[in-house]
């Protein structure tokens, strides 16, 4: 480009760093950030950094993702949402939730905001660690955050609890949907109708299953057991 007279600018570099990152090239994509970028006079954004703290995350290099993170501010490039989601990930996937307990307690003093994907990621750790209590607490933290819950979120509880054997407790969660403003699939009632049916639940499979149709939610041919 700049044999051509055209010089790359902040886009450029950015896109050349995405591509180094997802060929795994995470060394080579910091030279682009470190050297390069320095010595073309050429400011990062957070888009520059969001390859390379995705691709280092993936590895579980937790230090080097909160180094990454400081550089970030070094730059006068603040971290956003989607930063600090990429990081919880990699936390919940460790089960570091020490971790990610102190990141959104730290968001009140900071620019960034958590939203319901940073959440949905904190349940879905917390679930899959077999914490379905705590998972409950930050629900609630998220309800009274005036955070609503996704549909997303509504699976990730319901597959938890029907894995943990919690099965009442997911059926109660299925009938508060309404009250939530859920839009509830007929994936989240057969998730909770196996359940039942791998306890022998019949009376229970048979109920959800006729307020299934009243709702007008048309069942599939077998359910999974």
């Amino acid at each position: 480009m700049s044999m051509a007279g055209c010089s790359p600018d902040v886009t450029s570099y950015s896109t050349l760093i995405t591509g180094l990152c997802r060929a795994g090239q995470i060394e080579e994509a910091y030279d682009v950030l470190n050297r390069r970028m320095a010595e073309a006079n050429c400011s990062p954004n957070v888009f520059t950094f969001t390859p390379i703290l995705r691709g280092i995350c993936a590895k579980g290099q937790i230090e080097d993702a909160n180094s990454l993170i400081e550089l970030m501010d070094k730059h006068g490039c603040s971290p956003n949402t989607v930063t600090y989601n990429i990081l919880i990930d990699a936390l919940c996937k460790k089960k570091d939730f020490d971790g990610v307990k102190k990141i959104l307690d730290e968001s009140v003093l900071k620019v960034w905001k958590p939203n319901a994907v940073t959440y949905n990621i904190y349940i879905d750790g917390l679930c899959k660690a077999g914490k379905a209590e705590e998972a409950y607490r930050v629900l609630d933290v998220m309800m009274r955050n005036r955070l609503y819950p996704t549909v997303v979120t509504l699976n990730i509880l319901l597959d938890c609890l029907c894995r943990v054997l919690k099965l009442y407790e997911a059926k109660c969660l299925l009938e508060k949907s309404r009250e939530l403003e859920w839009h509830v699939s007929i994936f989240d009632y057969n998730t909770v109708m196996s359940g039942f049916c791998r306890i022998g639940g019949w009376p229970t499979v048979l109920k959800l299953l006729t307020d299934k149709l009243k709702k007008g939610i048309v069942p599939t041919l077998g359910l999974i057991t």
